[in-house]
């Protein structure tokens, strides 16, 4: 039987990612999210490297102790878009929404190694007084 190009099924590529759990993105994020977050959303995906994504929404008073439970200790800058803004997988794209990287807007963000995985954390407003929605984006290099 032949097939043409588009429809092979023996793609070598095929195969070679898994998708994580929730519980799995948690465990490799390296925290719990606090239970105050709300609106969650999360991905990942594991070959040679493990990338996870996670979009949340969260009380601004709640931020700063996630980021340290994180392991994060650099400080977020304005205007600085730090979560890459291309969906990362095909599931995440009406949610994986951050600002673009070098685009203008109200948000800020950090970039920081930790323990051998890169986290790039973007935080933007959310429309709600005293809430912002966190892109968070962690992953081996």
């Amino acid at each position: 039987m032949e097939t043409d190009a588009n429809s092979r099924t023996d793609d070598p590529i095929d195969g070679l990612s898994d998708t994580l759990t929730p519980d799995e993105v948690v465990s490799f994020i390296g925290h719990p999210f606090p239970d105050s977050a709300t609106n969650l959303q999360m991905a990942g995906e594991a070959a040679l490297d493990t990338l996870t994504i996670a979009r949340f929404d969260l009380p601004e008073a709640d931020l700063q102790p996630y980021l340290a439970d994180l392991g994060v200790t650099a400080p977020l800058t304005e205007g600085y878009a730090a979560a890459g803004s291309a969906s990362p997988t095909s599931d995440s794209d009406a949610w994986w929404q951050p600002p673009a990287i070098g685009s203008e807007g109200d948000y800020r963000g950090v970039y920081q190694q930790i323990e051998g995985k890169s986290y790039n954390i973007t935080v933007v407003d959310s429309g709600t007084p005293d809430i912002v929605t966190v892109f968070l984006q962690v992953f081996t290099t």
